[in-house]
């Protein structure tokens, strides 16, 4: 697990996102509720989209264009954050604790890494 680095308030307006989202691993942001509770992710392809097809006035907050993709208990097992990450279809998803405040960022490479140390080498001998 990588440490979370920034999470995002759900209130958050779009203009204040895209500055956030210009320091954030992965393009997105854990976005977060009053209660610091994870809720879903803002990506920087979708704060694209919103701005191309409104004027800047017209902003919301990024409650309204944040997707949840899942996320993993920092418990998980490995075979439980391949699942996860697989049926996110992305490279990377936030990690809760049993509170539900993210923690961390679980990344496909993170997993590949874990799968390689738990798979016996294989020498060839031809």
């Amino acid at each position: 697990m990588r440490p979370i680095t920034n999470t995002i308030d759900a209130k958050t307006n779009v203009t204040d996102a895209v500055k956030a989202l210009s320091a954030a691993p992965f393009s997105q942001l854990p976005v977060v509720d009053s209660e610091n509770r994870y809720i879903g992710v803002i990506t920087a392809k979708a704060v694209l989209d919103h701005i191309d097809s409104v004027e800047l006035e017209d902003q919301v907050s990024i409650d309204k264009l944040c997707v949840n993709p899942g996320s993993v208990t920092a418990t998980a097992t490995l075979h439980d954050c391949v699942r996860a990450l697989s049926a996110a279809d992305g490279l990377a998803l936030p990690v809760t604790d049993d509170n539900g405040d993210v923690v961390g960022w679980l990344t496909a490479a993170l997993v590949i890494t874990a799968m390689n140390k738990h798979t016996p080498s294989q020498s060839g001998s031809g």
